[in-house]
């Protein structure tokens, strides 16, 4: 059996384009869709734009490195958001060894979490770590028990339609925090709520001393 997005196959370089631009959103859409635009606004708080020598000194201050403090909602939308990267992955790669995949989602999910750390925004979890190579296990998994080429098929056309949707959200979802940020910073005499985190995050909940 040559399923149709095996190398050689025309349909391949659709698969490929589709692979990237959904890798490319991944980043984006993980911080954007499950978090509120005040994430952006953490650097102000800490009047700098990116981590201090200070906060690497003191990482588990700022990130939470507990697997069992869950936001289950999150931790959802991690799971489902890699699901797709895990089956891309399996497309593309299916005569690779399964743990050079499984790695590979692994590697991306902990240059995200970094990245957000480095740049302050959002919050580095664990959980979040955890949560986005499960989904993508699982997309690779799901792939390797439907790799046939009716099914790829399937998933080829709801992967362009899939991938359309992200973008468009990811755009408006873009658009909406820029204005939400430009707001914020135009504003001096924004004062920082502490009530609303406390009552968002816990009194003592030190190591989240700036999560979104």
């Amino acid at each position: 059996m040559t399923v149709i997005t095996e190398k050689g196959q025309p349909l391949r370089w659709l698969l490929i384009v589709l692979s990237v631009i959904y890798f490319l959103l991944v980043p984006v859409w993980v911080i954007l869709f499950k978090s509120s635009p005040e994430i952006f606004y953490i650097g102000q708080w800490y009047g700098n734009g990116i981590a201090t020598p200070e906060m690497y000194r003191h990482f588990t201050d700022y990130a939470n490195l507990n697997p069992l403090w869950i936001f289950w909602d999150d931790m959802i939308l991690n799971v489902v958001a890699f699901i797709p990267f895990g089956i891309y992955l399996e497309l593309l790669f299916h005569d690779r060894r399964s743990w050079g995949k499984v790695l590979a989602v692994f590697l991306t999910s902990l240059a995200i979490e970094m990245t957000q750390f480095i740049l302050i925004i959002g919050r580095t979890d664990i959980v979040d770590l955890i949560a986005n190579t499960l989904g993508g296990v699982l997309g690779i998994i799901i792939m390797k028990l439907l790799y046939h080429d009716k099914i790829v098929k399937v998933i080829l056309v709801l992967a362009v339609i899939f991938t359309a949707v992200v973008m468009i959200n990811t755009g408006i979802d873009t658009y909406r925090n820029y204005i939400d940020v430009r707001d914020f910073y135009a504003d001096e005499d924004y004062v920082w709520d502490e009530s609303a985190y406390e009552d968002a995050y816990g009194e003592d909940s030190e190591e989240v001393q700036y999560q979104g």
